[in-house]
């Protein structure tokens, strides 16, 4: 098993595992594709644009690109999954990914998810209802802003984001933490943005895992290049946000 997220081979694993068949329904469809140049494959601390590779599930909304599986998506959750345990709490299904890489830990007692869109409910129950790890994933449909208040968890992800690193982040960071009692929280991207201070000679905390994954990135190629945002003044705001600088 491929552990290193940065290597050749890892998005075919974590592709492979995942299994997705296609899916059709009113106004949602699941197809696999080919990566073009259309397809684009960004990597996610640098700017890496690959315009070939493995085909890729794709899920499009009444026409719309809602999520897809690319190395950029496997990169960015595999900090989360490290640190997931206990009950988890996570807002968005997208294709499933994160959730159930979670949910297949031993240390993780359970995941909450909260998502909006029935469309997106019911695809998950039509591909992944028969999963060994579905039977810890409780799906919770709504607005996760509205309905997160006075829980408890040992770890939070958010990941209802459709832009990477959005102003949002910051606001939800504060809101979500503040109502909220988490052993540990984070935001989907949140290592691009601790990413971004370190290049500009700062040093704000970091955990074993995100440490981890800024060590496997320094050995991948590209790993010198520009990362694909660098707003140094959303970096601090965020670190601050979420108590590292």
């Amino acid at each position: 098993m491929i552990v290193n997220p940065f290597e050749d081979g890892y998005l075919e694993q974590e592709i492979a595992w995942l299994a997705l068949p296609e899916y059709e329904a009113e106004g949602i469809r699941l197809e696999h594709r080919p990566v073009t140049r259309l397809t684009r494959m960004d990597a996610f601390l640098n700017v890496e644009l690959v315009g070939s590779g493995p085909v890729i599930p794709i899920l499009t909304l009444n026409g719309t690109l809602w999520m897809s599986l690319t190395r950029m998506e496997v990169q960015s959750s595999w900090v989360a999954i490290q640190l997931a345990r206990g009950r988890v709490v996570t807002a968005g299904l997208g294709l499933g990914y994160a959730p159930l890489r979670m949910a297949e830990k031993s240390s993780v007692t359970e995941v909450v998810v909260y998502e909006e869109n029935p469309q997106v409910i019911e695809m998950w129950g039509a591909l992944h209802g028969a999963r060994a790890e579905a039977k810890k994933v409780k799906v919770v449909q709504g607005d996760v802003r509205e309905l997160l208040v006075d829980q408890e968890f040992d770890f939070c992800f958010m990941d209802i984001y459709s832009d990477l690193l959005p102003n949002q982040t910051v606001t939800d960071t504060y809101q979500f933490t503040q109502t909220n009692e988490f052993g540990h929280y984070m935001f989907w991207g949140q290592e691009l943005a601790l990413h971004i201070l370190r290049l500009q000679g700062h040093e704000p905390d970091t955990n074993w895992a995100e440490d981890e994954l800024f060590d496997m990135h320094n050995w991948s190629e590209g790993a010198g290049q520009n990362p694909p945002m660098f707003d140094v003044e959303y970096a601090w705001r965020a670190a601050e946000a979420l108590g590292r600088v």
